[in-house]
C-alpha cells in the first residue's frame, strides 16, 4: 500500500513517496515504478502524487497524469519509452487549470477498476500573487465508489493552520500524524529545516507503509519546494540499499550507483522519470531544480537515462 506525504508550511512544500508498485498482496510489480509530476505551471510549480490504481489502460498512472497535463501524446522512442524532449508544450496551464484538467480526466474514467481500488491524487506547491509574492496550494481529488471528490485549502491561512500536511495511500491515524509533526506547529517550527521535516515524513512512511506491506516504504522520492523567494526546489532519492545500474558498452561492463527522479514538465521540456549519476540543474523556466544524482565516481562524470516500465498485470 503506497503512502504519500505533502506538508505545506509557509517556507516550503515538502511531498515524499514511496515509489513501488506490488501485486498479489506484496510481490514488487514494477521496480522502476513512480509516483509523482512535477509541473511549471503559468504562474506556479507543483508537486502531484498519486495513490491507488497504477494503471489507466496500458499506461502507468504517473505517465497517464503526465500526458494529461502535456496536452497530448508524449513523445517516445521506438521502445515505448518516453523520450527527453525538448519544445513547446501543447498546452500551457496555470494552478487552477491543472487542479480542473485532472479532475475532470479523473472523473471520466471508465474503467470499473479505478472505482474499486480508488484513485487519490494530491496537488501542492506555489502560486504567484504579485510581482515577488506566493500563495501556498493545497488541493486532492479523490475518486472512488463512482464519485470524484475534489477539496482545496483556501486561498488565505488562518494563523493556526499554516502547517499542513496531506496523507494518500496506507491508512494512518490522525493522532499518528499530528504526533509525528508536532515540533513543526510550535514556536520552534521556523528554525527547523526542510530536511529535519524530510527526515520525520521518511520514517513515518517506513514505519506505517510496511505496516500493510513488508515491500513497500524503503525507497522514497523526496521533492522539496521552498518558497519561491527563498532558493531552488531539490530532488532526492533515498533508498534503503543502493540502486545499481549497469552500463554496457566498447567491451566494457561498469555498474554504477544511480538515482531515481520523478517526472519534470515544464514549458519547453519533458523529463521523464529517469536514473541519475552527478549533480544536474534542470531549467523549468524561472525555477532551476537541482537534481542529486548518485556521486560520481572514477570515469564517469554523469548520467541521465529514462527507463522502461512494467506492462501492466495480466
Amino acid at each position: 500500500m503506497t503512502l504519500i506525504l505533502t506538508a505545506v508550511t509557509p517556507h516550503m512544500v515538502l511531498h515524499l513517496s514511496d515509489r513501488l508498485v506490488t501485486r498479489d498482496g506484496w510481490k514488487i510489480h514494477d521496480p522502476m515504478s513512480n509516483k509523482t509530476v512535477v509541473y511549471r505551471a503559468k504562474d506556479g510549480f507543483l508537486v502531484i502524487g498519486y495513490a491507488g490504481l497504477a494503471y489507466q489502460g496500458v499506461l502507468p498512472t504517473d505517465e497517464w497524469i503526465a500526458e494529461q497535463l502535456w496536452g497530448a501524446a508524449l513523445p517516445r522512442h521506438p521502445d515505448g519509452r518516453p523520450v527527453k524532449s525538448y519544445g513547446r508544450a501543447p498546452a500551457r496551464r496555470d494552478v487552477g487549470q491543472v487542479i480542473q484538467v485532472l479532475r475532470k480526466a479523473i472523473e471520466g474514467l471508465t474503467d470499473s477498476n479505478v472505482d474499486l481500488y480508488r484513485l487519490e491524487v494530491t496537488v501542492a506547491g506555489w502560486q504567484a500573487v504579485g510581482k515577488n509574492r506566493a500563495r501556498p496550494v493545497l488541493a486532492s481529488i479523490t475518486r472512488g465508489g463512482g464519485r470524484t471528490e475534489l477539496s482545496q485549502a483556501e486561498r488565505r491561512w488562518p494563523c493556526d493552520k499554516k502547517f499542513r500536511i496531506a496523507a494518500i495511500g496506507a491508512p494512518l491515524t490522525p493522532d499518528t500524524l499530528a504526533q509525528a509533526v508536532t515540533p513543526f506547529r510550535g514556536r520552534e517550527a521556523p528554525s527547523l529545516t526542510a530536511l529535519a521535516l524530510e527526515k520525520v515524513l521518511a520514517d513515518l512512511i517506513r514505519t506505517e507503509a510496511a505496516k500493510e506491506k513488508p515491500t513497500v516504504g524503503a525507497h522514497l522520492l523526496s521533492v522539496i519546494v521552498p518558497r519561491p523567494d527563498l532558493g531552488p526546489p531539490v530532488c532526492r532519492f533515498l533508498p534503503m540499499s543502493p540502486h545499481l545500474a549497469v552500463l554496457v558498452g566498447a567491451g566494457r561492463t561498469l555498474t554504477v550507483p544511480v538515482t531515481h527522479t520523478p517526472w519534470f514538465l515544464g514549458p519547453g521540456i519533458i523529463w521523464p522519470p529517469s536514473v541519475e549519476v552527478g549533480l544536474c540543474y534542470l531549467d523549468l523556466g524561472t525555477y532551476e531544480v537541482e537534481i542529486q544524482g548518485a556521486p560520481a565516481s572514477g570515469s564517469l562524470a554523469g548520467l541521465s537515462s529514462s527507463i522502461r516500465r512494467t506492462p501492466p498485470p495480466q
